[in-house]
Order: structure tokens, then C-alpha cells, then sequence
């Protein structure tokens, strides 16, 4: 994925920030700068941008790589998703060991105001920014006074019984729990990557299936999902599925995130498929025979259709604009 370069912009309203999986709290923030756009384009009668910034790789893979948590969304994904909820572009800059190294003041002088063209800035209340995250939210307020910059701090977003955040969300992945990831979102969590050949265990077994290369992101616990599937083969529809995350035991067959389209049957290799998760319909089992293995997948099919009959289409966020 090649790297957006920032692009000088006349003014704009500048949300900085990680927004790793733009879930509810980041789409806020979107919402608020979209409202401080609105009234500083009214005040000059000159348009103004809503801007998002984040950075790749995240800035903890350079300078603590043994925390850096994984991705919820690649780069490319991440400026789709911004875009979809209201910026006008999403810039992602290169996160170096020498940009680590740039002043809270730099960043804002060089970066928001030179760069970017900020005459607003849009964060949430515990914001940090510059080398060893020096800066905060009150150095912030006195340099956006210092140089007439409008500055909101939106509060935090409240959602089942606690804050929103990519922690929270990659959590209620990883525990399976897709119900409140889903909440967290605003949307269906998704898998993505390109269709690569596997071992043909489950053509055998009659329920052929799309293995997929999905890259160095965060995978949902281990288990059978119900799955609303998305491919430029199926020409702009969404294909029902059932999803197999795991080891597949059964055969001690190794770690593959696989997909059986229930809508029919279509040649995927090489294109890009993206697995709306809508429901988990079980954990990774062992079974003694194939023939219970075959009963089960059935089951699991029967499940899954009868589901996603009723899948709430509105959560799912195109990856195509």
C-alpha cells in the first residue's frame, strides 16, 4: 500500500489522531469537526476541509515494538472508513524514528498549521502528541490560542458500560464477542484479504471454501462465524457465508481464516474477499469423523442463512467508494 502523501490544504479542521478501526469515539470526533468546519467556512465564505491524520505504522511499533498491539485496520481501509464518516481527506504519514523525535511545538507549527492549513483542531480530552508525548491538551489550548486556532475537545464516547476505544474493540474480538464490537463500530467487524489457494479439504467435504491471506491484523477468537461476504465476483451483492477462524482441528490442519459462500458457487482466487462478521454461532471443535464433521458444517450452514436472513445490511460499510 503506497503511502497518501500529505497534501497542502487552504484551511481545514485537522483530527489528529490513531483512529485505528474508526469506531464510534472517532467517528465523534468526525461529527464535531464537520460542525467547527461548517461554521468557520459560514464566518469567511471560504470552504473549509475536515482533515484526519493518523500514522503507519503505529507509533508504538517503532518505539516500543514489544507493546505495539495489531491492527483493527490497514492504512488503506482506515482512510476509506475516515472519509465515510465525513473527512474530506485522510492523510497518513510515515511514523519514523525521526518524526518521533519532533517537539509537541513542531508538530503543531510544521505539521498543523504549515502542512495542513489548521485554523481548527478537533481531539478528545486525553490527547498527546509530540516527542515521548510531551504535549497535551492544555499546551495544546495555548498554542491554538497563540495562533487563533479554534480548538474542541470532544468527550469521550460512553457505549456499554464503558469507554469506546481500539483496546476495548480488539478485545471483544479476540473474546468472540461480536455483538459488542459490533455496538463499538458502529458497524460489522470485518475480515479482508485476497482469496489464496488452501488445501482443498473442503471441496472434498462438499462445502468448498475461500481461504484467505489476511495479513498482520487482529483475527476474532477462534470459531464458526455467520458472515455477510463482499467480492467484485459477486458484482456489487453480498453472498451469505459461513466463516471457520482457527486451527481446524479436526484435521490438525494449521491457522486459516476460510469462507463457504452459501449463494452459489464462484472462482475467488487472487480477488479480494471481505467477510462482514454478523454473528459467532460457536467455538473450534474436534470431531471423530468426517461424517460428523460434514452434520455439523450443515448445521452451521442452516444457522448461518437463517441469521443473516435477518442481518442488519446498514452495518455494513462498502470498501468500495
Amino acid at each position: 500500500m503506497g503511502v497518501t502523501k500529505a497534501k497542502q490544504v487552504q484551511r481545514s479542521v485537522v483530527v489528529p489522531g490513531n483512529h485505528d478501526g474508526v469506531h464510534r469515539g472517532h467517528q465523534a470526533l468526525l461529527a464535531r469537526a464537520q460542525i467547527l468546519a461548517a461554521a468557520a467556512g459560514n464566518e469567511s465564505m471560504e470552504p473549509v476541509a475536515v482533515v484526519a491524520l493518523f500514522f503507519d505504522p503505529h507509533p508504538l511499533a517503532i518505539l516500543q515494538p514489544d507493546r505495539a498491539p495489531l491492527a483493527l485496520t490497514t492504512p488503506a481501509r482506515r482512510q476509506q472508513l475516515l472519509r465515510h464518516w465525513g473527512a474530506h481527506s485522510a492523510i497518513v504519514r510515515p511514523f519514523t524514528q525521526a518524526f518521533a523525535k519532533l517537539s509537541a511545538e513542531a508538530f503543531f507549527n510544521d505539521i498543523l498549521l504549515s502542512e495542513l492549513g489548521a485554523c481548527g483542531l478537533v481531539v478528545g480530552a486525553d490527547f498527546r502528541f509530540g516527542t515521548e508525548r510531551r504535549g497535551d491538551v492544555a499546551l495544546l489550548k495555548e498554542l491554538c490560542e497563540r495562533a487563533d486556532v479554534a480548538l474542541a475537545l470532544a468527550p469521550q464516547v460512553q457505549l456499554e458500560g464503558g469507554t469506546v476505544s481500539s483496546t476495548r474493540v480488539r478485545q471483544a474480538l479476540m473474546d468472540g464477542d461480536i455483538s459488542l464490537a459490533t455496538a463499538l463500530l458502529g458497524r460489522y467487524p470485518e475480515l479482508s484479504g485476497t482469496v489464496v489457494h488452501g488445501d482443498q479439504r473442503g471441496r472434498t467435504l462438499g462445502f468448498p471454501t475461500a481461504n484467505l491471506d489476511l495479513g498482520p491484523v487482529v483475527w476474532p477468537a477462534f470459531g464458526v462465524y455467520a458472515a455477510l461476504a463482499a467480492s467484485p465476483t459477486f458484482g456489487g451483492t453480498l453472498q451469505p457465508a459461513v466463516v471457520n477462524v482457527g486451527e481446524r482441528p479436526t484435521f490438525s490442519a494449521g491457522k486459516a481464516c476460510e469462507a463457504h459462500i452459501l449463494g452459489g458457487s464462484y472462482q475467488l482466487y487472487g480477488q479480494k474477499l471481505t467477510l462482514y462478521l454478523c454473528n459467532r454461532l460457536r467455538g473450534e471443535v474436534r470431531f471423530a469423523s468426517r461424517s460428523e464433521l460434514c452434520a455439523q458444517i450443515n448445521r452451521d450452514c442452516e444457522q448461518s442463512a437463517a441469521m443473516l436472513a435477518v442481518a442488519e445490511r446498514a452495518l455494513v460499510v462498502a470498501t468500495a467508494e
